[in-house]
């Protein structure tokens, strides 16, 4: 159950968060320059950047899309017809790219950003790959 706290400072949150990608969409300004404006790091901006551009301009629909996306990557694949980590990676890089204009080099930690902390690590459940 969500408090009523919680609930209030997410909105906050998001309102912050759309504030900060408005003002990148709208202005030449860089993602240092916003990180200091606004106290937070220029990997942070990044990243706000990102969910809010994979959510259309909403935080944590972005964030929620991404991990359905990356859970749907060779969801028609069985157990024992595993796809590497490194092929998911790079086909959740290639639908960025070609449906967000979100490029992200390999060897970067962007995606991980997007998804949060292990979550691309870790094993695709059962349900996630019967399709």
């Amino acid at each position: 159950m969500t408090s009523g706290i919680e609930v209030l400072r997410k909105l906050e949150q998001q309102e912050l968060y759309l504030k900060i990608y408005n003002e990148y969409l709208s202005s030449d300004i860089t993602l240092q320059d916003l990180g200091e404006k606004y106290g937070i790091t220029r990997q942070r901006v990044s990243q706000i950047v990102i969910r809010c551009k994979v959510g259309e301009g909403d935080y944590y629909s972005g964030g929620q899309k991404a991990k359905e996306l990356w859970d749907t990557i060779g969801e028609d694949r069985t157990e024992n017809d595993s796809m590497s980590l490194a092929i998911r990676k790079e086909l959740f890089r290639s639908h960025l790219e070609q449906n967000f204009d979100i490029k992200i080099a390999k060897n970067n930690h962007k995606f991980t950003l997007l998804l949060g902390r292990n979550y691309a690590k870790r094993k695709p459940t059962l349900e996630a790959t019967a399709g």
